[in-house]
């Protein structure tokens, strides 16, 4: 291959050894003496896999790489590094990951949104803007928290709530819900089910009362309907908003039973009551 090298001397007197080449095809070769592909700078690690090292600059030890349009000024990203933190950024677009060649597994959006298995998430679940969205065919659509520690606790699932970055919930602010969708041949903007945590009286120090309520969809309804719930007092209501007592049952029709007790396998009840 014709074109320009440069060599250095080596530990052994008179023997030249090639440390950089310009082919023919002005591409640049560095620890290398042929390529079949058309990068116009090309490094061959060395033994320590070594092939690029960027030094900080003096002042806060922060390194950078920038790439540009073809006008050579308008920037299109960076990568940064810093004593103690890495920064990724691109100008307009999404950041994709790729694993298995070119199988996009992850990007994250021009909004900050997560997307893993999809590539817009930005409709799904009745239009909300949904910061981490999954999807996956098959039985991998699954989310694992898994502890692995020499002590009592297990994997945790967090959900919080403040009025701003330091004030305190309000009386029946909406801390945590967790919402179950289905597709209903149109969309996935309908909720079968949720269970949702709800302050029961304005936040103080150390004194936050909340409730547990149990919502499902009705035959015919697209929004969910409570259910059960657990309030601050641990006073059960099913069709009860404002339980008594410990156990509190109510029906919404005067003919329909509260409850039945039944023996197994049989249609039979032992006792019922309205």
């Amino acid at each position: 291959m014709a074109g320009l090298a440069f060599t250095t001397s080596g530990p052994t007197p008179g023997v030249l050894s090639e440390k950089l080449r310009i082919d023919s095809s002005g591409r640049l070769l560095v620890a290398k003496t042929s390529t079949s592909h058309s990068f116009p700078l090309q490094i061959q690690a060395a033994s320590d896999a070594n092939a690029i090292g960027i030094a900080g600059e003096s002042s806060n030890d922060t390194s950078e790489i920038t790439f540009y349009e073809n006008d050579d000024l308008t920037i299109l990203g960076q990568i940064q590094h810093k004593q103690d933190h890495a920064v990724y950024r691109h100008r307009v677009g999404y950041l994709r990951f790729d694993t298995g060649g070119i199988t996009e597994r992850m990007r994250i959006d021009s909004s900050g949104k997560v997307l893993i298995g999809t590539t817009s998430g930005s409709t799904a679940f009745a239009g909300d803007a949904n910061n981490l969205v999954i999807v996956e065919s098959g039985n991998t659509a699954k989310i694992v928290v898994h502890r692995k520690t020499e002590d009592a606790y297990g994997g945790n699932l967090r959900l919080g709530k403040t009025r701003s970055t330091t004030s305190a919930i309000d009386n029946n602010d909406e801390v945590g819900i967790i919402e179950f969708f289905g597709h209903d041949s149109t969309d996935t903007n309908s909720r079968l089910a949720h269970i949702g945590c709800y302050a029961e009286a304005d936040g103080a120090t150390n004194d936050v009362p909340g409730r547990l309520v149990l919502a499902t969809t009705a035959d015919g309804a697209s929004t969910p309907t409570e259910r059960v719930r657990i309030d601050s007092s641990g006073r059960v209501g099913i069709g009860a908003t404002s339980p008594s007592s410990l156990l509190t049952l109510r029906q919404t029709a005067a003919s329909h039973q509260i409850f039945e007790i039944s023996r197994p396998n049989s249609d039979s009840p032992l006792f019922s009551g309205q």
